[in-house]
């Protein structure tokens, strides 16, 4: 078993609900069915809300957190898994995080930590849901800025999206899904990440991290970075072919990135982009299977 103590803000829909909506909309579907964590135990401490705490410091109040415990079945890295286990487990994984968005439950937070499998089954499970946000719940912030910086969308380094602006869509969670693709196949060597990392997306301020993933071209071919040892060369060249794709319809929507005297982020150009509907997932999801079978190889989405 492993624990998980943080704070998360009162305001928003817990994990353990989330997660229990999640089993339910996985009932009978083999996608998300088995590709979840399992919760064993949650609390909160509400004698150590942060509220609390503030008032006892005579400080001013602000949003409010809680002290939450929640105790889970252990989970492993995708990053310890090579070749065709992989593979299948980091699929499974897209498919399950598909198969909830559809239900309405948007994780919104796809990372390389946040993709584990589980020992027992070998299968892939989506993990950490405490930011995730729910499609018809008054209390989910659709617009708000969540992610982890080196894996998010390029669209949403806009000015707009980081100024709440912007509702999450599906498209932004797939893009990510290729970002962590490129970063393991690249960073990762037996199942530790290398000393030296070949690429530059962890930053500490958006700009730059904005900046090092629009040129990752460069990366990819005039510098030549490869996968490494643990890695098929197919699965890179298939995350390849995906971000390249990405990157030019991010270019195409009119998004100039940021500037190096204002630091501004220009604004897109909105009219390019797909509404989060069934036919925009279905262009999502046809960008990654053309991406795959450019490499040689296939998925079932």
């Amino acid at each position: 078993m492993v624990s998980k103590l943080y704070w998360p803000e009162r305001s928003r829909v817990p994990e353990p609900a989330i997660l229990g909506m999640a089993r339910e909309a996985g009932k009978g579907n083999r996608h998300i069915d088995g590709h979840l964590p399992d919760l064993i135990y949650t609390h909160d401490f509400h004698q150590y809300s942060t509220t609390r705490i503030r008032i006892l410091l005579g400080m001013k109040e602000n949003d409010e957190r809680v002290l939450r415990l929640i105790v889970f079945r252990r989970l492993y890295p995708i990053t310890d898994l090579v070749g065709a286990e992989f593979w299948e487990a980091f699929w499974e994984c897209f498919r399950c995080h598909l198969h909830l968005w559809r239900s309405g439950i948007r994780h919104c937070d796809i990372s390389v930590s946040n993709l584990m499998y589980d020992k027992a089954t070998n299968c892939g499970v989506l993990n950490d849901f405490d930011l995730a946000q729910l499609r018809d719940h008054p209390c989910s912030n659709r617009t708000e800025w969540t992610g982890t910086m080196p894996f998010m969308a390029l669209d949403l380094f806009w000015k707009a999206a980081r100024d709440g602006k912007v509702e999450r869509e599906y498209r932004h969670d797939a893009e990510s899904f290729a970002w962590v693709l490129l970063w393991i196949c690249c960073t990762y060597k037996d199942g530790k990440e290398l000393p030296k990392r070949p690429l530059e997306f962890i930053q500490h301020d958006p700009g730059t991290t904005y900046e090092k993933k629009l040129t990752f071209r460069a990366y990819v071919e005039d510098y030549d970075v490869g996968p490494t040892a643990s890695y098929d060369r197919k699965f890179y060249d298939a995350a390849c072919s995906v971000l390249r794709k990405y990157v030019t319809r991010h270019h195409n929507a009119g998004c100039r990135g940021y500037s190096r005297i204002g630091e501004k982020i220009a604004e897109p150009n909105l009219l390019e982009l797909l509404p989060d509907e069934p036919a925009a997932i279905e262009a999502e999801l046809q960008l990654y299977r053309n991406g795959v079978a450019s490499a040689g190889l296939y998925v079932d989405l």
